[in-house]
This record gives structure tokens, C-alpha cells and sequence, in this order.
């Protein structure tokens, strides 16, 4: 296994823990710790104005996924906190290790060049033209996010942060969307108060499926009869629904008079559009698809590739649109733009 794989836990205790005792273990390898605070604020978070401490122990959720201390240092694992940029994979819960800090000072400012696990990550980002490791780097720097703040009533704080933490360790919780290629899942349910921690429904399996594959994946302090809980009242469900309620409904689209326009998001236009246009009734009962915050890049943008009845109106890859008509309703438009560089389309049916 390489070295710095990620360890889930049930509690956010043990994963300070952890993340503590990697970090120590890089500075006794001469490794320089920066401590980066959060700065907050009640209405300006680029100038400072009106600040006002938010406590340390409030909840990462509660403050637009941006910690209030961050310890960074090269050779350390991270996670980044926020969506930077979906369509090129800057994404929530992505892992990587510290190459470079640039200029990162206690204050959050400078940057921080993140090698993320994802090879394709960040490729807009990365710049050719530095060294090695850093040409596969993604530039990260501060942003600012704002949040409710319920202790001043009608106040929306501001953080500035790096959308970072580090990730030697995280909880369950926060591990939800993510695929670690190795992983240890550490089922211990020590916690600070001297009650053990909660194991919820379904837990384990959040954990479980976090991984890649089962022989990538280790687990410790696991007890079948302590971990594995079930919500009987879903099982109960499932079984009715298998012997009493066998689905049989018309789709809606069937039902609807007139001329049907569908609005979709897929982040991915080549890894879903082909699925989604073999689907028996959005083809056939539709007259224009629009897609939005679409990545159509690829080699097959065209959706005649998939439903020869359906032709291209518009392509624009900065915005992420795509416009769509069936031949087949063509007479609801008065006339069909050919333009490839339309800003505004305005389409009125009957």
C-alpha cells in the first residue's frame, strides 16, 4: 500500500487525533508546519470589516466547509472542502498531498500547489511550465464562503479559507461521495465524553462503499453484532413493496398535452448522453432538449450520433449548453437557428 492512505473514522476526535500524529511525524522529518486561521467576518471577508471570532469547535457544515484552523505543510494529505470547478473534476471530497506553499502565511493568503490522486483533475489549472511534480499540481488559494451565523440574529458571516483539510483521516460522514483506491475504515467508537459514539443505520455501509475495491480495503476494531445495523422498518418495506405494490404506471411525459420541452443537467455529456438517450420515452415524447453546465467536449458532441431523429442546435462549451430539437416536431418552431454562436434563444410553442 503507498504511504498516506486515508483512515475513516466515527468521530471527529479520533480523526483530530490522527491527522495530529501524521503531521508531527512529517516535522520530525523536517517538514515546516504552517498554521493557517480562518479569517471571519460579518459582512467583508477580503477587507477584515466587522470581524468577529467564530469558536474553533463549530462544525465544518456550518461554515461553508471552511476549517477555522488549518495546519499545512509539504508531504501533507489533503482533502479539498468545496467545489472549485466540476466540470474539470475540482470537486468535494478529493484527495491529495502538498507539493508546494507559496507565500502561505498564519493569515489565510497565498498558494498552496495540491497533487490530487486524480490524474485528470485540475487539468485547466496545472501549468506545464514549472518543474516536476508541480506541473501535475493544481493551484489552490483562499476563498471566501458565507454562512447563517444563528448567535447574531439575520447575520450572514464570512470565511476566508483554503477549502482544505487535512485527510490522513476523516470522518464517515465526510468521506459521502468519495472513492479512495486504499483505504482503512477504524470502527472504534471512542469519542470525548465517556460515552461511546453512536454507530447509526447504515454507517457501516457508507464506509464500505467508500472503497474501490474489497482487497484495497482494511478494517479494524469491527464487531458484526456492534456495527451492522439495519432499519427494519425499510427491510419491512422493501418486502411489501416486492409482493404488494409491483409498479405499474404510465410515464409523464404521455400524459402531458402539447409540446414538451425537457430542461436537463448532466455534468458529463459523453459519459451519460448515450444512456439517456435510450430511454424509450424522453426521445420520442419531446420536442427540445436544453442542457445546462454540461461539459460537451469530447468526441462524439453530436446527438445524432445517438437518436438520428434529434439535431443540434447550439454547442457552447464555455457555458456548458447544448440545445437540442426532434425532426420529428420541427413545425413547433417558426425557424430553426443555425447559428453555432447564439447567446439568447427564445423558443415559443403552442
Amino acid at each position: 500500500w503507498p504511504k498516506g492512505y486515508a483512515t475513516l473514522y466515527l468521530t471527529n476526535h479520533l480523526v483530530q487525533k490522527r491527522n495530529d500524529e501524521c503531521l508531527k511525524m512529517l516535522r520530525d522529518d523536517g517538514a515546516i508546519i504552517t498554521t493557517v486561521r480562518a479569517q471571519d467576518s460579518k459582512t467583508d471577508a477580503h477587507t477584515g470589516a466587522q470581524t468577529f471570532a467564530i469558536p474553533d469547535d463549530v462544525s465544518l457544515n456550518d461554515t461553508g466547509n471552511l476549517p477555522k484552523i488549518l495546519k499545512v505543510c509539504v508531504g501533507a494529505a489533503v482533502m479539498l472542502t468545496n467545489n472549485i470547478d466540476t466540470g474539470d473534476r475540482l470537486v468535494n471530497g478529493l484527495i491529495g498531498t502538498i507539493k508546494r506553499l507559496d507565500r502561505v502565511t498564519s493569515s489565510p493568503r497565498g498558494t498552496i500547489y495540491v497533487q490530487f490522486d486524480d490524474p485528470d483533475a485540475g487539468n485547466k489549472y496545472k501549468d506545464r511550465r514549472l518543474v516536476g511534480d508541480l506541473k501535475d499540481c493544481v493551484p489552490i488559494q483562499p476563498v471566501v464562503r458565507t454562512f447563517p451565523y444563528p448567535k447574531y440574529a439575520k447575520t450572514r458571516a464570512a470565511r476566508k479559507q483554503f477549502p482544505l483539510i487535512v485527510a490522513y483521516a476523516i470522518t464517515i460522514h465526510k468521506a459521502q461521495g468519495s472513492t479512495l483506491p486504499y483505504m482503512s475504515g477504524d470502527l472504534d467508537q471512542t469519542s470525548k465524553g465517556k460515552n461511546p459514539a453512536p454507530m447509526s443505520k447504515g454507517m457501516l455501509y457508507t464506509l464500505l462503499s467508500r472503497a474501490k475495491s474489497r482487497d484495497k480495503l482494511q478494517l479494524l476494531n469491527f464487531d458484526k453484532d456492534r456495527h451492522i445495523k439495519t432499519n427494519t422498518r425499510a427491510l419491512d418495506e422493501m418486502n411489501r413493496m416486492r409482493t404488494e405494490c409491483v409498479l405499474s404506471c404510465n410515464h409523464p411525459l404521455t400524459e402531458m398535452p402539447g409540446n414538451k420541452m425537457c430542461l436537463f443537467n448532466i455534468r458529463s455529456w459523453n459519459l451519460h448522453i448515450q444512456h439517456f438517450m435510450s430511454d424509450v420515452f424522453f426521445p420520442t415524447h419531446s420536442c427540445l432538449f436544453c442542457f445546462t453546465e454540461t461539459n460537451i467536449n469530447g468526441p462524439y458532441t453530436d446527438i445524432a450520433h445517438y437518436q438520428p431523429d434529434w439535431v443540434n442546435v447550439h454547442k457552447h462549451t464555455q457555458h456548458g449548453l447544448a440545445i437540442c430539437y426532434n425532426k420529428n416536431h420541427v413545425d413547433f418552431i417558426e425557424e430553426v437557428p443555425s447559428s453555432e454562436h447564439i447567446e439568447n434563444l427564445c423558443v415559443i410553442v403552442d
